[in-house]
């Protein structure tokens, strides 16, 4: 279990003297042994779902948002529309690919 602090001081501990960098000699260095060939990844066996859930009504609005804030993002800068549109469409993928709750 860790001690309880009592206090805190403005004091740093002194570091010791560091030593020059030297050269490493390759002759001095064991051989390797017991290198075993790589295998295969055993398969995954459940894919990760979603933590989250978005309504369709906040999916709209993250996707408005995601207009305007591409909007301000891409003022004054040499993009082409296109790449513009493909930037904006990639975030509102990944948002969409988000578990969407129709109760709510």
């Amino acid at each position: 279990m860790a001690d309880k602090i009592n206090r805190i001081t403005n004091t740093i501990p002194r570091s010791s003297k560091i030593n020059k960098t030297s050269e490493v000699n390759l002759n001095s260095i064991s051989s390797i042994k017991n290198i075993q060939k790589t295998s295969a990844a055993s398969r995954v066996s459940s894919v990760q779902r979603s933590t989250i859930s978005i309504s369709a009504a906040d999916q709209a609005k993250m996707f408005q948002m995601v207009e305007e804030e591409a909007s301000k993002m891409f003022e004054g800068q040499n993009i082409s529309n296109q790449k513009q549109e493909t930037i904006k469409n990639s975030v509102k993928r990944t948002i969409s690919a988000s578990e969407i709750d129709e109760d709510e």
